[in-house]
């Protein structure tokens, strides 16, 4: 039978090849041929063979012998394209493709989705675009085709995107790489936790592909998920030990995990490997400032610097570094060097900027951030900085109008959102600050901060108070010491009128905190709210003891006055 003698052929061409026996292999795949004359895989076979082992010379003659043998295998054309694709001969497939199209065939659909394919990984994207729509217009149920749209669409329609890729994982659900592109598509929009099932199910669609499996482990690591990381990392070497990109990301966990041991024989590899690179020398220098060899380190670090002058990123992390090694001067130096030697670059200057805004040497700061906005008016990172400024100089107004250039510049700049969402929480105009904190939480999942407040402000507008339990909880649970955390988590328990939860969690902040005003506060309206008036006024007089601030001491005299005490 016809399978059987594939699989037997197929058996006994990888014993001769992994025997080292090439010309008897090319051998048997010609006599394959020749007993099997319409057999598609036997033709795949030799092109593969010709394709690995870099003979570009006959894997053409043999892709032009099977186009002209199109007429007894209609799929040839389908063979051909995919060889020409990967040899990155786009015009030479998407003529094989077009030819055959004008033809009566069976295969026009999936001819017309890689003709699509190619274009794109040609990057003639307009035209792409144009054939995707036609083939949607035949074959409005094309699963490609809606993969493939989906992925030409521009980062601002990425909700088409995820659309579009959603309908190509329902129209091909075993389809692997559908599934994968969702999830990158997912994590750009802030849905870690759909981005992380989308790469589970790729994973085990597609077993010994590292792509997914990498998109994972970056996942892990942006979440500080470094335990994950590491053995996401570790699948991917298991399957190819020498897998540089894997290599990096389980020596930085490692670290991470304070692991230093354990990450020396991956990254001595990774040096072999990939000696000079950026990634390497970053993390040759975490591991020497791992293992508190500040010199090593020092160096290491001054030698990333001068390796990417104009990076931010490196900039940036090579000066908090520098810090860390309590090395502060140094770090502005470098910046500063950096900045005379190149002083057009404008992303150097907001570095050195930032860092000037972090160690409170505002004018400096704002000189930096100036000069920036004068250049680049559009630009929003020199407004959100001099939004920073006037916001921890007690300018709230100015810093408010900063913070929306910023985000008019930028719709989704993190610190512009972030700001202005505190900014607006602490004026109480909680109305403005949900849908502001709203979109801070989707930039910045992980942060407990912009939780809390989104958690506040939905308590005390009258929003929503199941999701404002769910997001105080979750607060409580990244940041389970902090006391602000708890008694937001107090407050939306008090607003439930879950009074013997809120009483609990205020009590529990007053005792670790007595001479905090707020705590006492709180746990006073709780007990008040419960019947124990005598324990509420107990914790009023200390909060007024404490000093407690105007507008709350106001609340709580009306509060007593109402109830003539």
């Amino acid at each position: 039978e016809r399978p059987a003698f594939e699989k037997l052929y197929l058996l006994y061409y990888q014993h001769l090849t992994r025997n080292g026996k090439l010309p008897e292999s090319v051998a048997l795949l010609h006599r394959q041929i020749q007993a099997m004359p319409a057999s598609a895989h036997a033709r795949r076979m030799l092109l593969e063979h010709y394709f690995t082992h870099g003979e570009n010379e006959l894997l053409q003659k043999e892709l032009a012998r099977l186009l002209a043998e199109a007429k007894t295998m209609p799929e040839a054309p389908l063979v051909v394209g995919e060889f020409q694709v990967r040899l990155n001969r786009y015009d030479e497939a998407i003529k094989a493709y077009r030819d055959e199209l004008g033809k009566p065939g069976p295969y026009h659909k999936e001819l017309r989705e890689r003709v699509v394919e190619a274009l794109m990984l040609k990057g003639d994207i307009g035209q792409a675009k144009r054939e995707v729509e036609q083939v949607l217009k035949q074959s409005p149920d094309s699963a490609t085709a809606r993969a493939m749209r989906g992925l030409m669409r521009p980062d601002s329609d990425i909700k088409g995107a995820i659309a579009d890729l959603n309908a190509a994982v329902e129209g091909a659900p075993r389809n692997g790489f559908y599934r994968f592109m969702l999830a990158l598509a997912q994590r750009k929009v802030g849905n870690l936790v759909e981005a992380e099932a989308r790469l589970m199910q790729a994973i085990e669609l597609l077993p010994r592909h590292p792509q997914p499996l990498l998109s994972l482990a970056r996942l892990y690591m942006d979440g500080s998920k470094f335990a994950k990381a590491d053995l996401a990392a570790g699948e991917i070497l298991a399957l190819r030990p020498n897998h540089v990109e894997a290599l990096e990301i389980r020596v930085e966990a490692r670290i991470n995990l304070s692991l230093p041991g354990q990450a020396a024989p991956d990254l001595a590899r990774l040096v072999a490997l990939a000696p000079g690179r950026v990634p390497t020398v970053r993390l040759q220098a975490r591991m020497a400032h791992a293992e508190r060899k500040d010199t090593d380190a020092l160096r290491l670090y001054q030698q990333l610097s001068k390796m990417e002058p104009g990076n931010m990123g490196t900039q940036r992390e090579v000066v908090e570094r520098l810090q860390s090694l309590g090395k502060h001067e140094e770090g502005r130096a470098v910046l500063a060097e950096r900045v005379r030697a190149n002083p057009g670059n404008l992303p150097l200057v907001l570095v050195l900027a930032d860092w000037d805004l972090a160690h409170g040497d505002f004018a400096q700061a704002e000189a930096g951030y100036r000069a920036v906005s004068e250049k680049e008016p559009g630009n929003p990172h020199p407004w959100a900085g001099m939004g920073r400024i006037r916001y921890h100089t007690g300018q709230r107004k100015p810093a408010e109008e900063m913070l929306r250039k910023a985000l008019q510049a930028s719709p989704s700049n993190k610190i512009a959102t972030l700001y202005l969402g505190l900014i607006l929480t602490e004026q109480g105009r909680y109305r403005e600050a949900i849908p502001v904190l709203d979109k801070g939480v989707a930039l910045a999942p992980e942060d407990p901060n912009v939780i809390n407040n989104l958690a506040y402000a939905l308590a005390e507008s009258g929003g929503d108070l199941d999701r404002a339990l769910s997001l105080a909880q979750r607060a409580v649970s990244q940041v389970p010491r902090s006391l602000e955390a708890k008694d937001t988590l107090g407050w939306v328990y008090f607003k439930r009128r879950l009074l013997g939860n809120a009483i609990e969690v205020f009590r529990g902040n007053a005792e670790k905190d007595p001479g905090n005003p707020i705590w006492r506060y709180h746990l006073g309206l709780a007990l008040w709210e419960s019947g124990d008036k005598e324990g509420a006024k107990r914790e009023f007089q200390l909060a007024l003891k404490s000093g407690l601030p105007a507008s709350d001491r106001a609340k709580m005299l009306q509060l007593l006055g109402k109830a003539g005490a």
